[in-house]
This record gives structure tokens, sequence and C-alpha cells, in this order.
């Protein structure tokens, strides 16, 4: 937000400058000193250091994430919970939102948090915590049978590349989504405290009950684990879509009838992937504060929807992309036979995307005339009725018209009436008076 400085044109500001007396002149250079040197130094913000005496509260939201600065768009550094006794050491406006400079009791977390979620005073009294199911000893969603669990970084290899409105592929989104950083957090101080005071974890970075859901496959025999594979990763693609020992090297997109055969997960509707993202996301969590399936899906969003036609017009090619990619792999084992396979792989396979985006659009096509039609034939009955509504408005004024007509009629004809009645009594009285 940049300040903003509105005035007269320079002549005008000139002319009634040159007015003034000489002190007030003195005074507009000063404020006009104080306001460029606000403009040099940025945004306006009012900031009320730290004194002797900092101020005593406690957090009344369920969790508070804490940032390294004032404002939202500074980075997360921690997490407070509820009724977390703080010390208020600063205090910043940035725009409306008044933020606070904070330090959590005990000093394992400090930074800035918005005002609105602080109460001033002594927390109430705190209830001792239920009893929490932490389930299994392992990643709920983790997949049985023998498939391999390999790493995001397989993953990268070819999804890394812009796709739809993801111009740093699904591999960047993860990336830059807490999800990858997941298994970091359990080393950090705010960490460790939240888990020792909620749920009497010491190390969370090495317990169960917390790694279970910072990573991809807790309770996966060391069989089951890739090379590339490592906890750090955190929260890697194959939680979702299940190991990728046997489909990272396989074309596994919607078109492959077999994938799930290869260890693929595939999520077909919203309950399915609520059920995998929820087998994390809750009560379990000490941080849990409810959660938003469509919210949190647009927030990690990286996949490409059926009806966008940008992605349509490249599936051939994005086709051909991965056969390639294949047909390195096969040429380096199997000598040209292997290559002259691959490349007609990967021929068939550019034909069949083709054929089905082509198949598709000619479906879309057709759904859209449909809709068309049904469209005109909604807005013709709608018109015709509509026209209809108008005849019978104008026939009923018409014959409001001649009601009015006939009533001022009836009504002329009996004050006509009237009159005669009058003027013939007036006669007879005058000729009875003679």
């Amino acid at each position: 937000m940049k300040p903003v400085l509105s005035c007269m044109s320079g002549s005008a500001c000139r002319n009634r400058f040159s007015k003034q007396s000489a002190p007030a002149r003195k005074r507009r250079v000063g404020l006009a000193a104080v306001f460029a040197t606000l403009m040099l130094c940025g945004p306006l913000v009012t900031t009320a250091g730290a004194d002797s005496h900092a101020r005593q509260g406690y957090i009344d939201a369920t969790a508070l994430n804490v940032r390294a600065d004032a404002g939202v768009r500074s980075d997360i550094v921690g997490i407070l919970l509820k009724y977390d006794e703080v010390s208020i050491t600063g205090e910043r406006k940035v725009g409306s939102t008044t933020w606070y400079s904070i330090e959590a009791s005990g000093g394992y977390n400090s930074g800035w948090v918005s005002a609105r979620f602080v109460e001033l005073g002594a927390p109430p009294e705190v209830p001792a915590p239920a009893e929490v199911d932490y389930g299994a000893k392992e990643t709920p969603t983790l997949l049985p049978g023998s498939f391999q669990y390999v790493g995001a970084k397989r993953c990268q290899e070819c999804h890394d590349e812009a796709i739809g409105d993801y111009p740093n592929g699904a591999y960047g989104v993860w990336k830059g989504h807490f999800h990858s950083n997941a298994y970091a957090t359990l080393g950090r101080d705010y960490t460790k405290e939240i888990a020792k005071r909620v749920r009497g974890v010491d190390d969370p970075a090495n317990d169960w009950r917390c790694v279970k859901c910072h990573t991809t496959a807790l309770g996966a025999g060391p069989s089951r684990l890739g090379p590339d594979y490592t906890q750090a990763e955190g929260v890697g693609c194959e939680v979702c879509h299940g190991p990728g020992g046997s489909y990272a090297d396989e074309d596994h997109g919607p078109e492959v009838a077999n994938r799930e055969a290869m260890g693929f997960r595939v999520l077909r509707n919203l309950d399915e992937r609520r059920e995998v993202c929820t087998s994390c996301h809750n009560a379990a969590s000490p941080t849990f504060i409810g959660f938003d399936l469509r919210q949190f899906s647009r927030k990690i969003a990286h996949w490409v929807d059926d009806d966008d036609d940008s992605y349509r017009a490249e599936a051939g090619r994005e086709a051909a992309r991965r056969a390639q990619a294949l047909s390195g792999a096969a040429t380096a084992g199997g000598g040209a036979g292997a290559t002259a396979k691959a490349k007609a792989a990967g021929r068939a396979a550019q034909g069949r995307a083709e054929a089905e985006a082509a198949s598709r659009a000619a479906r879309e096509r057709a759904d859209a005339e449909a809709a068309r039609r049904a469209d005109d034939a909604r807005k013709a009955a709608s018109a015709a009725e509509a026209e209809r509504a108008r005849m019978a408005e104008k026939e009923a004024e018409r014959r409001a018209e001649e009601e009015k007509a006939a009533a001022m009629a009836a009504a002329e004809r009996k004050a006509e009436a009237e009159r005669r009645a009058e003027a013939e009594r007036k006669a007879d009285a005058e000729r009875r008076a003679e």
C-alpha cells in the first residue's frame, strides 16, 4: 500500500503558497519535508516498541499462525494454540488491522499475530485433554501389498513441466506447499512445545504418533522403500496417488485402464478425496481446526479438469513427450529393437490421445449444440409466455377503461336525472305559489 498525495496544479499551488504569511509558509515547508520523508520510508505504519512493562494476554483462537513480521504476507514462523499465554511487547497497525509483537510463555515462540485473536489478562482454566485415538503405527494412506514407495524426486522427472494453469507443474505446486515441509516442522521449537504440552510427546520428529501424518510411508518395510525415498520430503505425492514403484516409468494417465493394478490410487470424487485427506486432517492433530475440503483442494490444486480445453489440445503432445521419455530408458536397456518398439508405442499413444481428444471434442460440441437448442426453446417459450402476459395485461387495461367509462356515464345519467327532478320540483312549487 503506497501513500497517496493529491494536490492542485503546480501554478495553483505556487499562487496559493505565495499569498501565505511567512510563518505559514515555514510550517508548510516543514510538513512537506516530513511527508517526503515518510514517502521515502514506504508504507505508513505505526509502531510501538517494547517497554519494560509488557502487557500479558492469551490466544483466543483454536490455532493461530505466528508471522515473522506484521501483515498476512509475512512468513509463518510458528503456531500458537487456544489459551496460550503471551507477552505483548509491541504493536503495529498495518492498514486497518492491528498486530501485536508477542512472545509465548516460556519463550518457545515469538513473532507477530493479529490483535483480534489476543485477549488481555489471564486465560481461563483449560480442561484436561481428552483421550486420543491415534490409530495404527503407520501412515493412514499406506497401500498394502508389495508396491514400492519411490519418493517425490521420481515424480519430478515427468511432472515439473507447465500444465494447464500451473506453470511450475504438479511437482512445483507440491514443493511450494506446506506438505513438502511437513516433516521439517516436527523439529521446530514451537512444534516440540505444542507436542509436549498438548499430547505429552517429547520428540515429535521421532514419535510415530506425529511422524505417521508428517511423512509418506511410515510403516512400510525396507523392501518397499526405494533408494530415492526419504522421510525428509514430508507428505509426498505418493500419499495421495499411491506408491509409484510400478507406475512411475509407465504411462498412468486417466486413459490407462489398469493403472490401479500398478498401485496408482484413483480419487474418483470428493468423497474419496475427503477420506484420504481426513485420515490425517482430524482431531488427533493438536492443531486441528476443522477441515474444508473444497478450500483445501484449491490450495493444493495441480490437476487439470476434464473441461480444460488447453489441456485437451495438448493431450497428444503430452502423451508423445512421456513416450519419448520412456523410449530413452528403453534405448539404454534394449538397443535398436527396443528403440523401434518405444517409438511405435509413442506413436500409438499419441494416436490414442488425439483420437480421444477428438472424440471428446465431438461429444462436447454435440452437448453444446443440444444445450443451445434447449436454451433457445426455453427462450422462445419464455418469450411466448411474456407475450401472452402482455396481451392479457392490455386486455385487462381495456376492460378497466370500459368499466370506468361505463361508471362515469352512469354517474352522469344519474346526475342529469337529479337535475331534471329538481327543476320539476321548482316549477311545481312556482305554479302552486301563483
